[in-house]
């Protein structure tokens, strides 16, 4: 029905693809590559949040920090991680910069938790460059048979 020589061939299409991969080059986004600079459009730091029937876990992939950097708050249902290395960190002897590829020293993200976490049982631990929160569940209510008699 249709003939394979058509009014536009394959090399048109290729300059507009050209033209769009150059075009997300200079402005520095790629459409299929994935790494850390990415992740900023979705926050900074990468989070993971996974849970149970017994708690939710937040996993904040963080490295570079040390435990006494965070500063973790909760209010209502929403879980503020907040982060900052002071410059001597991140400074060399003299106090200059040779190479810093850090997309910030202080980041910050929101967690919004589920309605049925306990604030009351929240924990956090600093290993390896990874935040863990756990923010237990509240027992859940059964609901009370009645017996007629």
């Amino acid at each position: 029905m249709f003939s394979s020589s058509n009014a536009f061939n394959d090399s048109f299409f290729n300059q507009f693809r050209q033209l769009h991969a150059d075009l997300e080059q200079a402005f520095g986004r790629t459409s299929d590559v994935a790494d850390i600079r990415q992740s900023a459009r979705q926050g900074f730091p990468p989070v993971v949040v996974d849970g149970d029937a017994e708690a939710v876990v937040i996993k904040v992939f963080a490295a570079g920090f040390e435990a006494g950097d965070f500063s973790i708050t909760v209010e209502k249902n929403l879980l503020k991680i907040e982060a900052q290395i002071s410059d001597d960190k991140n400074n060399d002897e003299e106090g200059r910069y040779h190479l810093r590829e850090r997309l910030s020293r202080r980041v910050n993200r929101v967690v919004t938790l589920p309605d049925d976490c306990d604030v009351d049982r929240i924990s956090a631990e600093y290993k390896n460059g990874v935040l863990k929160i756990n923010v237990g569940r509240k027992a859940k209510v059964s609901p009370r048979v009645i017996e007629v008699q």
